[in-house]
């Protein structure tokens, strides 16, 4: 099933709405210790009214915890609400929820995620922040972090806001990444989830008269 649902989706990124031939692409991306790094899958959901934003490539991952998905400016630090985790290559794990040890910093450490745009099927911002690990000995940083129209799973909406070309386009992103992993790897579940995601703003943006972009939603089960 697998097979046949990446045949169907490199195609349909050849046919889908050739006509259009502008359009801006979804990305994420930053300074991790000040050197460029970027995101190679990426999805957001809602739930409960919190916004959750997933972004990783073969070897990292980044969530955001928001408290919202409105765009407004969310504190991440060991006391707010809303925080960042972030997991490298060694499988460490850092988060703003930690404070510093003592002897690493006797300040907070206050980052932030600002989302400017943010609709029912996607959202957009910037980021900074510094996470550490559970003893607060060991940190990470990002500055000059940005994500654009990351797609929204579950978000409601009817994705009129996004065009069918840029649909079929972040959905080829996610369908790659997908086709790298198999279940029982680290990154399946994130990448299955971004891969679901994009296929939902698919059917919202280009239609699903034969029901093909929800056969493989389904396909895809609870992606665990």
């Amino acid at each position: 099933m697998k097979k046949i649902a990446l045949l169907f989706l490199t195609l349909l990124t050849i046919w889908s709405c050739g006509d259009e031939v502008e359009f801006n692409t979804p990305g994420f991306s930053g300074n991790k210790n000040y050197n460029l790094w970027r995101a190679t899958y990426f999805s957001a959901f809602i739930q409960n009214g919190n916004l959750k934003i997933i972004a990783g490539n073969n070897n990292e991952e980044m969530s955001f915890y928001l408290s919202s998905s409105n765009a407004n400016t969310y504190v991440l630090s060991d006391t707010s609400a809303s925080r960042a985790d972030f997991v490298d290559f060694e499988d460490i794990e850092y988060s703003t929820s930690n404070p510093p040890d003592p002897s690493v910093s006797l300040y907070p450490e206050i980052g932030q995620v600002e989302i400017t745009e943010s609709t029912a099927s996607y959202v957009t911002g910037t980021f900074r922040f510094i996470a550490f690990t559970d003893d607060g000995l060991q940190s990470v940083g990002f500055n000059e972090g940005d994500f654009y129209r990351i797609p929204i799973n579950g978000g409601g909406g009817t994705g009129s806001n996004v065009s069918c070309q840029q649909a079929t386009n972040t959905l080829a992103t996610a369908q790659a990444n997908y086709a790298e992993v198999m279940p029982g790897d680290d990154n399946y579940t994130a990448r299955c989830n971004a891969y679901k995601a994009a296929l939902q703003q698919a059917k919202a943006s280009c239609g699903d008269d034969t029901g093909a972009f929800q056969a493989i939603i389904d396909s895809l089960g609870d992606c665990n």
